[in-house]
């Protein structure tokens, strides 16, 4: 058989709403010590009926009235101000409109006249930047020019410094085998390296590492191609290092006419652009008058919004203090003793089974 269920606990309604009017005083700008000292001794006073109060019962509900009371007015104050400040803003957007609106028409006037004096300048631009790419394709030919003479160049003095290190030292005989074999290594690193023949580089180990009088007419032969060789790369360097030096000159007698003639346009297109960069600072500063004016009419919209909303927040919180801790607290402050409520009676027991 079940039980019955277990008596559930009836709430006071008083503390109930003693705890409500509570709430509200943290709100106030008491200090925090104020108000935890009123909220342990206000609902046993706001419980105890009007005409039983003690005198310090009456005190502390006086205390907590001031303060709530107090309260009120602060939100009543924030009402009042935060309804100024709305038509406060209705009245700048006003004056801000007219403000506007003579700001388009003098920016429409400087477009205009910049408008006019920018088709001048644009036939003098157009120049400018056609003789900038002559030059700068100018100094890219020459740039291009130097970098090849550099490389001959680089590449004349590797050789002659392999023919003064490596190869007269063997043509002239090396005792030591380890050094003959360290210089043959050089100057066959040196061939391969610019194209030689592969065959030519394995011969001359044999070749070079025989002293002159052991060496055959075979040896000989290697010793004389490998010098040949060597001697027709210098050469071929050498004639191309001649023939650019009358290239360079060209390139850059031809750079220096595409300068001149770059000085010359940008000289016109200053000319022609001096007039229009007065008109187009002056439209600048129109538009810059009329965009501030524009953003300044933007910004009064979203500024209005939240003004309407603090007007909103500040009512809703007014007519919630009002209602709640305020309201109760006025219903507990003058309440008059009540006749005792009857005591549920708790069911009885069913037998068991």
């Amino acid at each position: 058989m079940k039980r019955p269920a277990a008596k559930r606990a009836r709430v006071d309604p008083f503390t109930r709403q003693c705890n409500e009017a509570v709430k509200g005083l943290y709100a106030s700008e008491a200090s925090r010590g104020v108000v935890q000292m009123l909220e342990q001794m206000l609902p046993m006073a706001l419980v105890t009926p009007r005409t039983e109060r003690d005198k310090y019962q009456q005190s502390v509900v006086a205390m907590a009235e001031e303060l709530l009371t107090g309260h009120e007015a602060e939100l009543v104050k924030a009402l009042q101000e935060a309804e100024a400040e709305v038509a406060s803003c209705d009245a700048t957007a006003k004056e801000k409109n007219a403000v506007k609106d003579r700001a388009a028409e003098k920016m429409a006037g400087k477009e205009a006249d910049m408008q006019a004096k920018k088709v001048v300048l644009a036939e003098a631009a157009t120049v400018f930047r056609s003789a900038k790419a002559a030059v700068e394709k100018a100094e890219g030919d020459l740039d291009a020019h130097m970098v090849s003479l550099r490389s001959a160049g680089t590449k004349k003095a590797r050789l002659e410094q392999a023919r003064a290190d490596y190869l007269m030292p063997l043509s002239e005989g090396v005792e030591d085998a380890a050094k003959n074999r360290e210089l043959v290594d050089a100057l066959a690193a040196v061939l391969v390296e610019f194209g030689a023949d592969e065959g030519m580089a394995a011969a001359m180990p044999t070749a070079f590492g025989k002293s002159i009088g052991a060496r055959g007419s075979f040896d000989t032969m290697v010793i004389d191609k490998v010098t040949q060789e060597i001697n027709r790369r210098i050469a071929a360097f050498e004639e191309e290092l001649a023939q650019g030096e009358p290239g360079k000159a060209a390139k850059e007698s031809a750079l220096q006419a595409a300068v001149d003639a770059l000085t010359t346009a940008r000289d016109r297109q200053l000319e022609t652009c001096s007039v229009f960069t007065a008109a187009r600072k002056e439209y600048e500063a129109a538009m810059e008058v009329h965009h501030d004016a524009v953003r300044a009419v933007k910004a009064i919209a979203p500024e209005r919004r939240k003004l309407v909303s603090k007007v909103a927040v500040n009512e809703r919180r007014l007519a919630a203090h009002r209602e709640t801790p305020l309201g109760i607290f006025v219903e507990l402050r003058d309440r008059e003793a009540l006749a005792a409520e009857p005591e549920a009676e708790e069911p009885a027991e069913a037998p068991e089974a």
